[in-house]
């Protein structure tokens, strides 16, 4: 539980300065590496996520190699006087408790909140929506959109053929297509999931929004591209006059659409042409990017990959393997007996025991490396530490001492 807190804190810690970079230089990206290669940088943060999720793994495959051993553990004669039950590391172990169900609540908050939204698309669809196509369907007053994980949904309001010319309903019918072949849902679904773990980190809140103004921003990139449209073009007029109109028509509708009454102004698994309501922020960055297409430079976003993986190992491994030095903490810890013999004649000595920690967190193969005086200690040692247990392990080997010694002495 311990190695699951200090992992939270690490990655929110790192996931944070990644966030915090990104939206700083949001503005600078945007200008010289254009829209596309701005949203792809926000693939940093999950990248980081996993980068640190591999760091332990490697710090126990070095414990497992060189053999972690914790911090003497004095067994003192005079509190011996009676077998001891097995001692959780009690208050410590609630305190991580209360923060994991803390956690755990908002998050399931958080996932309910976003599975709620999908609920209520589907019956909005099922109810409401007139299916106009294999994979399209109509109604009153929403703006055109996007939704589906395995299969592409378009939503069209249900005068689209009669408010918007050809010329038009090719560009959002374009706009909503690219989101798909982009994968964009998916890529939404993925946000949402880690937005959700981090719920109570504000800068994940702005980064989310973030990451999907700017997959607005690359989509409207992609499809001028497919037309060759040029900034000054009369076709990227056009197709701002197009954007322009959607928004209108979207904002200004009084319907009871499922798109206005979502509970949050993006949602998961789905994209939408125009701008939420009537996001007037959002639609100016997305005129002021139509005139502002630079090419980018991908080597860049493979660049930052690097950097940012390099910088989670480092981040990281140090904390990790500094926790296996020192050996796992055991979670339940039985103190052995001191030897009612040893206790009357005085002997005092210690016994060095190594063992592995199994994948249900239970001591394996114990085997005494180091016992002074010899005969004395070992059993009481071995059936101590066979009742330890731990957080979960892949057989990491690890190494303990225990220190026998009569209280006069301490």
């Amino acid at each position: 539980m311990e190695s699951l807190i200090n992992f939270g804190v690490a990655s929110t810690l790192f996931v944070s300065a990644v966030s915090l970079l990104l939206l700083i230089t949001n503005s600078w990206s945007l200008k010289h590496l254009g829209a596309r290669a701005t949203y792809q940088l926000w693939v940093l943060i999950p990248l980081s996520l996993v980068v640190l999720g591999l760091a332990p793994s490697v710090a126990e495959l070095a414990a497992h190699i060189s053999g972690a051993e914790m911090e003497p553990i004095k067994v003192i004669a005079e509190l011996q006087t009676a077998i001891q039950a097995s001692r959780p590391v009690g208050a410590e172990n609630l305190n991580y408790t209360a923060m994991l169900i803390v956690w755990g609540v908002g998050v399931l908050m958080i996932a309910a909140l976003g599975v709620y939204d999908l609920i209520k698309l589907h019956y909005f669809m099922k109810r409401n929506a007139k299916c106009s196509g294999r994979f399209q369907y109509q109604y009153k007053g929403v703006a055109p959109s996007t939704f589906g994980l395995f299969k592409p949904n378009l939503l069209l309001p249900d005068n689209f053929a009669s408010i918007y010319n050809s010329q038009e309903r090719r560009f959002i019918l374009t706009h909503e297509i690219m989101h798909w072949r982009r994968g964009d849902t998916r890529a939404n679904l993925v946000a949402w999931l880690l937005f959700s773990v981090q719920w109570f980190n504000p800068l994940m809140w702005a980064a989310y929004r973030r990451f999907r103004v700017d997959q607005e921003l690359a989509c409207d990139a992609d499809v001028l591209a497919k037309y060759n449209a040029e900034p000054s073009s009369v076709t990227t007029k056009k197709y701002a006059q197009t954007l322009l109109k959607a928004t209108a028509e979207h904002s200004s509708s009084k319907s009871n659409a499922w798109s206005k009454n979502s509970v949050f102004s993006v949602s998961p698994c789905s994209t939408h042409y125009g701008n939420p309501k009537g996001n007037k922020t959002m639609l100016k960055q997305r005129f002021n990017q139509l005139q502002n297409r630079s090419k980018g430079n991908q080597v860049v976003v493979v660049v930052s990959a690097a950097m940012i993986a390099a910088c989670a190992l480092a981040w990281n491994i140090p904390t990790a393997s500094a926790e296996s030095e020192e050996a796992p903490t055991p979670l339940v810890r039985v103190s052995p007996m001191y030897p009612a013999a040893a206790a009357r004649n005085g002997v005092e000595g210690h016994v060095r025991v190594r063992f592995t920690i199994n994948q249900n967190g239970q001591t394996e193969n114990l085997t005494v490396i180091e016992s002074v005086p010899e005969g004395v200690f070992e059993r009481e040692a071995m059936r101590a530490l066979s009742k330890w247990r731990y957080m979960p392990q892949d057989n990491v080997e690890a190494t303990v001492k225990l220190e026998f010694n009569m209280g006069s002495n301490n």
